[in-house]
């Protein structure tokens, strides 16, 4: 046991928040101590710990825990230094990790001086109620970040719905983050929905996207008929589009079949999300490093089929693939080679290196 072997880093461990007294009671902490604490006592047959010490520790690694993708299932760990990380939706600090489990923690934009350090509880792409209820879950906290207090989230309107007026082209959101489970405003006709007509529309599409299987036809599908009801940045509308992004042009040389219509789409998309991600979600890494390497192979495949038809290689065209792909090594410059994410960073050096001397010839 830790608390015998290693008394040093015992003493760290019981120095991280556990909020035992807040967990106390919830959900999250009877689940805990029904499958966890009473299974340790039943199964090791041990009086070692009381069930309070148990209960605790599950709380530090429950607040403090980081999940680790390097082995399969992901395990659980803790990083003291990361444990005193700010929380924040749109936070300045990415996560990766070495092949050992090691964590690195990066900027992948420049910090101004002053500003605190910050990591995401929670997962970003996520909708702002979702993460709400995640955080106050897992963290009992309720998030009151400058993302989750703009409803507009910097203007993206990420979760809001069409008007339900036909006549009208405005959006709806709830007038404030404390005011999310009550009525939905349009932004332009002031018209208002129930929190019930919210819902309604929000839980069929959530169900309908994890029934359905990921294929084209039925991603366009979805696209075109939850068009009535979500904008295009809604974030199960995104969900898709990164679905379509990942799947047209998947195997080896299937970009070079694609029509010329599946590859405008894939670039379109692609740019979108690219656009909408980096201003949301700016240390979400992996999915962005991936998303530029996708646009960067779409931009260069109509590069090529431009060049076939006028045996000239437009230079803007690319600049432009090179600007993507340096973009995808530099979101996933930390990502190890056990990782797909790592291999693409490796396919896309090779790229960026080919692209720069065909752009010196």
């Amino acid at each position: 046991m830790l608390r015998d072997k290693d008394m040093e880093r015992w003493k760290k461990i019981n120095e991280l928040e556990s909020l035992e007294d807040q967990r106390r009671g919830s959900m999250q902490w009877k689940a805990d101590y029904e499958s966890v604490c009473k299974f340790i006592l039943k199964f090791f047959n041990t009086k070692l710990f009381s069930e309070d010490e148990i209960m605790r520790i599950i709380g530090i690694l429950q607040i403090n825990g980081h999940e680790v993708p390097t082995s399969d299932p992901p395990h659980v760990a803790l990083f003291y230094k990361a444990s005193f990380l700010e929380h924040s939706c749109t936070p300045n600090l990415a996560k990766s990790f070495n092949k050992d489990g090691n964590l690195i923690l990066w900027a992948p934009k420049e910090i101004k001086k002053g500003s605190h350090l910050s990591i995401c509880y929670s997962d970003a792409v996520w909708s702002t109620g979702d993460r709400q209820r995640h955080l106050m879950q897992t963290k009992i906290f309720k998030c009151q970040c400058p993302r989750c207090l703009d409803v507009t989230e910097y203007g993206t309107n990420y979760c809001a719905l069409k008007c339900e007026k036909e006549s009208c082209r405005g959006l709806m959101l709830p007038a404030s983050l404390n005011d999310w489970h009550k009525e939905w405003t349009c932004m332009e006709c002031k018209s208002q929905v129930d929190k019930v007509y919210v819902n309604n529309i929000l839980e069929r599409a959530g169900s309908d996207i994890n029934a359905m299987e990921k294929t084209k036809e039925n991603c366009l599908k979805y696209l075109q008929h939850y068009g009535k009801w979500l904008p295009g940045n809604h974030y199960y509308m995104c969900e898709v589009k990164l679905y379509l992004v990942q799947q047209l042009g998947k195997q080896v040389n299937e970009l070079m079949v694609l029509s010329a219509e599946e590859l405008n789409m894939k670039l379109e998309y692609g740019k979108e999300l690219v656009e909408l991600y980096e201003k949301l979600a700016p240390c979400e890494v992996r999915m962005l490093g991936t998303l530029c390497f996708e646009v960067h192979s779409a931009i260069a495949e109509n590069t090529r089929r431009i060049s076939l038809q006028t045996s000239l290689s437009p230079k803007e065209l690319l600049e432009e693939s090179l600007l993507y792909v340096e973009k995808a090594v530099g979101y996933l410059q930390y990502e190890s080679d056990i990782f797909v994410e790592g291999h693409i960073l490796k396919q896309a050096k090779i790229n960026r290196d080919a692209l720069k001397m065909v752009m010196r010839m």
